[in-house]
């Protein structure tokens, strides 16, 4: 077996070398497959893709688009301006001091007694106690003493035609009414926009130039620069008698004319936010190259984009309300419950607020209503003072209006409508049912009588002060007659002097007989009428006199010693006097001699009044001055140096 060996080893055949090496390549083969297919679908995708294009004004566009959601304000250096853009060149600045300075802030009780306020450039650049030195850089500065007197902001019409219906009234000035469709100013639903002026001349001498920051749109027309904050627009809306007085329709008509045309406009703001989306993700891709626009709802839209936005001013640690940002500022003119219900449903319908409801003299039986309007902020309402009934749906006007609205919070202007009324006296009608305080009054005269007025009335007071006339006080309230002689006393003091000091009317002065006899001669009592009524509430304590009571006010009186006339409601009264002495002598039940009942008809007046005595003598017959059968025969009067026989 020496040749034995191993047997050989098997060697492949040529076939099955062939199929190893094939397998081998086939995963390359299909990878390298894979990769061509994507890249071919890749090409093939990027050559039918439709071309992505930047149009040319795109970055107009997404200015236009951000515009749009930008809410109304001043520019951001606004606050750092050293000039006002209404300011005339030929004003030098002014300094007012010694002035009461009524600021509006704290709910309208913030007062700064003998303030200054320093303008210049066309700015208040100061408002407090005492200007620094250092505001005052001009050797041209104008200086007023206020003396004491008021200064206030300015008095503001929130109501006005005086733009559009000029007086004289022509014909050729009738541009407040349009009669083509009930969505045109002003008798109508939807009226034209509103601005707010200054009535002071311009070196312009136009109209515009009145206009306190009027929208750029109306500077430019529709060439607005989008980085530009916008300014407020205003509008008017209108319900009830008027729309339909003047389009023969009723209240269905206008409501479906306001939801009609908000609608619209509600289509148009939809259609401008779908574009704006687009442009700000960049998908210009089919995208026209404006967007949508529709001058004729372009003011409604702005309304639509009205955006809740809470802030706080700080001024100084004081805080303020906060307040609807909004485009458009819509006032509607409105009276009855009805139309308050309708349009509350309207702003919540297309969510827009109302700035101001306008007459609305049914507005105080539905406050709560008006708080429901759109936005979450109450809105004002401005009222007549006291114009009422004129018509059927101003018919349930009340003055309490104002007070009852304030009550609930509402805010509340009053407005002249001019030229319904002259809003001249615009300030007037704010005081009407607004009396000043009993308070206010004792500190006004004791103010007065300590010197604090200057010129002829200051010198007037200073003479009653150091008693050379007699202070007459028409007052009936026995508590304001103990204030007054309180205050005698203070001024005696005061000055070193006696105070004359004389009550008319003095209905309840009878209460307090003792202390004014106390107070001394220089203090006395002019009842008018004789015999006591009580007419207001301050006179409610009358004492009637017999049969009621045993004794009457003039008897009280002189029993504790004080100086009593008698007075006359009425000039046509005057020629009764010597009958109502007489009747006063009888109520005193034999108390007063007929020397002091003559004397309340002639020397005590005198005295009380500070007049010159009057020697004049009068003659009757068929009895003396007391008798009802009496008759006058002649008149002696030295002053007039005649003697008149009857």
């Amino acid at each position: 077996m020496g040749n034995d060996a191993l047997p050989p080893a098997v060697r492949a055949s040529p076939g099955n070398t062939s199929w190893r090496g094939k397998l081998r390549v086939l995963p390359v083969a299909i990878t390298i497959g894979a990769i061509y297919y994507l890249v071919l679908m890749w090409v093939r995708e990027e050559v039918h893709r439709p071309s992505h294009v930047v149009p040319m004004n795109a970055q107009e566009i997404l200015d236009e688009c951000a515009a749009l959601y930008a809410l109304p304000g001043p520019p951001k250096d606004f606050g750092e301006r050293t000039v006002s853009d209404r300011f005339e060149p030929a004003a030098v600045p002014t300094l007012i001091t010694n002035a009461t300075i009524w600021t509006g802030n704290n709910n309208g009780t913030d007062v700064i007694r003998a303030g200054e306020i320093f303008l210049e450039a066309g700015l208040i650049k100061y408002v407090g106690d005492r200007v620094p030195s250092h505001f005052i850089t001009s050797n041209r500065v104008q200086s007023i003493n206020a003396q004491l007197a008021w200064v206030t902001p300015a008095i503001v019409d929130m109501h006005s035609h005086l733009g559009d219906y000029p007086a004289l009234n022509l014909a050729g000035t009738q541009d407040g009414n349009s009669m083509k469709g009930l969505i045109l100013p002003c008798a109508d639903a939807i009226g034209g926009q509103a601005f707010i002026i200054k009535l002071r001349e311009t070196k312009e001498r136009t109209p515009l130039s009145r206009v306190l920051e009027p929208p750029y749109s109306l500077l430019n027309g529709t060439r607005v620069d989008p980085t530009i904050p916008p300014r407020w627009r205003h509008m008017k809306h209108a319900t009830g008698e008027n729309p339909s007085r003047e389009y023969k329709g009723t209240r269905m008509d206008t409501i479906w004319a306001f939801r009609e045309a908000y609608n619209e406009a509600r289509k148009l703001k939809l259609e401008q936010d779908a574009y704006c989306a687009k442009a700000q993700a960049h998908e210009w891709t089919g995208l026209p190259a404006h967007i949508p626009k529709d001058l004729k709802w372009e003011s409604l839209v702005d309304v639509l984009r009205g955006r809740v936005k809470v802030w706080l001013f700080v001024e100084g640690e004081k805080e303020r309300s906060a307040k609807l940002m909004i485009f458009q500022k819509v006032n509607c003119h409105i009276y009855e419950t009805t139309d308050f219900s309708s349009m509350v449903g309207l702003t919540n319908e297309f969510e827009f607020p109302i700035a101001a409801f306008h007459h609305a003299h049914e507005a105080f039986l539905v406050p709560e209503t008006i708080k429901k309007v759109w936005g979450g902020v109450t809105p004002g309402v401005a009222v007549f003072a006291t114009n009422a009934r004129y018509k059927r749906e101003a018919y349930r006007g009340t003055e309490f209006a104002a007070k009852i609205l304030h009550e609930h919070g509402i805010p509340v202007a009053v407005k002249s409508d001019h030229s319904i009324l002259d809003s001249r006296f615009l300030l007037i009608f704010a005081l009407w049912g607004n009396p000043i305080s009993i308070s206010s009054k004792f500190a006004a005269l004791r103010k007065a009588l300590k010197g604090g007025l200057q010129g002829e009335i200051g010198q007037w007071y200073k003479a009653v002060a150091e008693g050379k006339i007699p202070l007459v006080v028409d007052v009936a309230k026995a508590d304001h007659i103990a204030t007054l002689l309180e205050l005698k006393t203070e001024i005696d003091e005061y000055t070193g002097k006696s105070l004359r000091l004389t009550f008319t009317h003095a209905t309840e002065a009878h209460l307090l007989a003792k202390e004014i006899a106390a107070a001394g001669p220089d203090v006395g009592v002019v009842l008018r009428p004789a015999r006591p009524y009580p007419t207001t509430w301050d006179q409610k304590r009358v004492l009637p006199g017999p049969p009621l009571t045993a004794q009457s006010s003039v008897g009280v009186l002189m029993d504790a010693n004080v100086t009593v006339a008698i007075g006359v409601e009425e000039g046509w009264q005057a020629r009764n006097t010597r009958l109502d002495l007489a009747w006063a002598a009888l109520e005193a039940n034999g108390t007063l001699t007929r020397e002091q009942a003559l004397a309340m008809g002639s020397s005590n007046l005198e005295t009380l009044l500070g007049l010159e005595p009057q020697t004049d003598l009068v003659a009757y017959r068929g009895g003396d001055v007391f008798d009802l059968s009496s008759r006058v025969a002649a008149i002696i009067s030295p002053e007039r140096g005649f003697v008149d026989l009857i």
